[in-house]
């Protein structure tokens, strides 16, 4: 039983005569406002308290809300009779404008909020919402979008719904409008709507030209086939008595016999082939077509039965047009006294403009820029949208089978396609039916599987392949940090470079830039100074481009020797040998030094006997080594 209320005052109950309105009808529609009309008498109660613009017309089904708006439009008649047009509260968001702003790397959800906070900061209290549940998702979960001047609605409609898709839903709980997002039609109802019971009449918005009424399905590309020129591929004669063809005998009686090639490259196995096959003829086939039909809700004559709702999956079938799917409803047309002649719509088309004022958006589409959210409350926005999910969950079918646990969105695992399946092997979650891919995954051998984990601290023995992003847009701290088995930290990358207190580099290093650099190249240590190279380290021994200059002596040997080709330090050059004035022009040496000159005229330093090259005090190179 449908009931209307006004600013809190009842103004509509079938079962009081003084309540009556003349043709209240309730036009519900996917991402549309929607509208409540009726027509109300002088002798009304309510008849003075309708107010345009600022009244709140509310609609409840029994106990549940399904409508609300304001009046946009009253005309009275001759007889004073008033008719009265209610747009419904989607429309409060053409009020308010977004400023121009930019957002960079947020969520589906922080998106819709922002627009939302914005909104509410400029609406009364009776025209805001809240956001609740939100389940669409960007690819990377990271939108780039901007504002300029947009109503609200424009926006929601222009860069989110017609780039990501999704459906609006407006809820009422605890005198809180609640604004949902979701990727999924949220229920499929237990009521079926069939041809000869409830189906009163149906048309068609369909190309009867895509029609079949028999299927030739082929599978996988066979590796041998009985025409060396030709491809075989699977069929299904192994499991059809013999027979290539799949066909539905009622369709043939009212359609004739129209066959079609339909092909499945995927599948391996005729049992598969088979099944999808009957399943193309009597739902998949239908995917693309629109009913729009009389039917009664049989919710009105049994309170036991479901009663349907806009968004809600049903399921139905029309034997002699070989039809059986499920539908989403996408509009609803209900006069209230009149409940059993409500015209439903199931099937989704293109939907027009969100706003009832048929405002037209003409705001450019951005491209989606692939970078992962770095906004600070992502966590407590996960948490936040998993609590809303949960604590939801209103509906669904538990099927306890002998060895697994079944959640789905209708009780049947052969038409359901939300399923959560919990088995020995491990829990997963598919939306693509009972033996579809299930994307998210714990399975028993350790491994979890899912498009994005939301946490505030994990712990991992390893993490292996994939694409690690740390930081990001307007420097956000992005950082890896190493610490040694002590806890001592001994090294760290972040938005500043890489800074390593230990270690051992193997391989090639390229790409370095800088007046004074050292290049790693195939375990060799080039040294260069304005870009030319001034010697390098192979093995051990340290070159310079014209000779052998010494051979290292632990890391401060090798530091004292190459600091002078960083810039550091005075020095001169004698032949192969290297010689050290120091800042105050003196040579170091220590005891037992000597000097001398070879045949060739070149200057050593002996020391012991053994030729030797200091540096600071520090013994470089043993020529004898």
């Amino acid at each position: 039983m449908y009931y209307a209320y006004c600013d809190g005052n009842l103004i509509y109950d079938p079962s009081d005569q003084e309540l009556n309105l003349l043709s209240p009808e309730l036009d519900l529609k996917d991402n549309a406002a929607g509208s409540f009309s009726f027509t109300i008498f002088p002798a009304h109660e309510a008849y003075d308290i309708l107010e345009r613009m600022s009244s709140t017309v509310a609609v409840f089904r029994d106990d549940t809300q399904i409508f609300e708006g304001r009046i946009t439009e009253e005309t009275t008649g001759f007889y004073k009779r008033k008719k009265i047009y209610c747009e419904g509260c989607l429309s409060y968001l053409n009020d308010t404008i977004q400023p121009p702003a930019e957002y960079h790397d947020i969520t589906v959800r922080g998106f819709l909020e922002k627009l939302i906070a914005i909104h509410n900061s400029k609406a009364a209290g009776t025209r805001q919402f809240k956001v609740g549940i939100v389940t669409v998702r960007d690819s990377n979960d990271s939108l780039y979008r901007y504002t300029n001047y947009e109503t609200t609605l424009e926006c929601i409609n222009e860069k989110l719904i017609k780039v990501l898709g999704g459906h609006l839903r407006v809820r009422w709980e605890n005198e809180v409008t609640y604004l949902d997002y979701l990727e999924y039609y949220p229920n499929t109802n237990t009521q079926t709507i069939e041809f000869g019971e409830n189906l009163l009449d149906f048309t068609r918005n369909f190309d009867m030209t895509d029609i079949a009424t028999v299927i030739v399905p082929r599978g996988t590309r066979l590796d041998e086939s009985p025409i060396e020129a030709l491809d075989a591929y699977l069929t299904v004669s192994s499991v059809n008595n013999g027979s290539i063809y799949v066909k539905s005998d009622a369709a043939i009686a009212n359609y004739g016999w129209i066959e079609r090639v339909v092909d499945w490259p995927d599948i391996t196995d005729a049992s598969n082939l088979l099944k999808k096959a009957k399943a193309y003829l009597s739902d998949i086939q239908y995917e693309n077509m629109v009913l729009e039909l009389k039917a009664v809700d049989l919710h009105l004559l049994d309170a036991d039965e479901e009663a349907i709702y806009l968004l809600d999956r049903v399921r139905a079938v029309s034997e002699p047009h070989g039809l059986d799917r499920y539908f989403p409803v996408t509009e609803l047309k209900i006069p209230l006294d009149a409940p059993d002649q409500a015209v439903f719509t199931l099937g989704t088309k293109v939907q027009m403009s969100l706003t009832s004022a048929n405002n037209e958006a003409n705001a450019e589409l951005l491209q989606k820029i692939q970078r992962l959210p770095t906004e600070s409350h992502i966590l407590e926005q996960a948490k936040t949208n998993a609590s809303e999910l949960i604590r939801q969950a209103t509906n669904g079918h538990v099927v306890v089978k002998p060895d697994e646990l079944l959640i789905m969105n209708t009780d049947d695992p052969d038409t359901a396609t939300l399923i959560w399946r919990w088995n020995l092997n491990g829990l997963g979650y598919t939306d693509e039916g009972y033996d579809g891919t299930y994307g998210t995954a714990i399975t028993m051998d350790g491994q979890i599987v899912a498009d994005c984990i939301t946490t505030g601290t994990m712990y991992a023995n390893r993490i292996k392949g994939g694409t690690l992003t740390l930081g990001g847009a307007k420097n956000a701290n992005g950082v890896l940090t190493i610490k040694n088995a002590s806890g001592t930290v001994i090294g760290r990358w972040d938005k500043d470079g890489i800074n390593a207190t230990n270690g051992t580099f193997n391989g090639t290093l390229t790409n370095v830039s800088g007046d004074q650099k050292t290049v790693i190249d195939n375990a060799r240590m080039n040294i260069y100074k304005s870009d030319q190279l001034v010697g390098y380290v192979d093995g051990n021994t340290y070159y310079k481009p014209t000779g052998v200059y010494g051979t290292r002596i632990g890391g401060k040997g090798l530091i004292a020797l190459l600091t002078p080709y960083m810039g550091v330090g005075s020095y001169v050059e004698s032949g192969d040998v290297f010689v050290d004035i120091g800042g105050s022009g003196v040579m170091n040496y220590v005891a037992d030094l000597s000097l001398s000159t070879d045949a060739s005229g070149r200057l050593n330093w002996s020391y012991h006997n053994s030729y030797v090259v200091f540096y600071n005090g520090l013994m470089v190179t043993d020529l004898d080594a």
